[in-house]
């Protein structure tokens, strides 16, 4: 009988130690969901450049933006991962719009032109990521 006392006794604390690691493993994608939804959503603040002048700030403004996504610790492998594609967005979508501005100094209106359509293509490519992230983090 004292063996079995033994194991009974064993049984919650082994419950109880893997609802706690389970609770810290939420509580840490909560924080990374947070971080990076927190660094994304600052996307929202960029202006909409109309000249040459205005594409290079908004570059630069994605340059940082970029640069805040990179400084994120993410612990989520996943997330992580959906850290790498926003880093990787944000600095095609700069280099877009340094090129949109060169074409536009430039006078160029084929280069122009693909430029645009590269720019718009990438920053339709934001929308669906957002949605993997929120996606991701509502999952329980």
């Amino acid at each position: 009988m004292p063996y079995f006392s033994r194991y009974f006794t064993l049984i919650p604390i082994i419950i109880l130690s893997s609802l706690v690691l389970v609770g810290c493993q939420d509580a840490k994608k909560v924080s990374d969901c947070n971080q990076i939804t927190q660094v994304t959503n600052s996307a929202k603040s960029l202006s909409v450049a109309q000249n040459s002048m205005q594409f290079i700030k908004l570059a630069d403004s994605l340059d940082q933006l970029d640069l805040k996504v990179q400084a994120i610790a993410i612990k989520d492998q996943n997330l992580d991962g959906l850290k790498s594609k926003f880093s990787q967005l944000y600095k095609s979508m700069a280099q877009s719009a340094r090129q949109v501005a060169e074409a536009s100094t430039e006078k160029n209106p084929n280069l122009l032109l693909q430029s645009q359509q590269n720019l718009k293509t990438l920053t339709a490519q934001e929308i669906p990521l957002v949605a993997e992230v929120n996606k991701y983090c509502s999952q329980k």
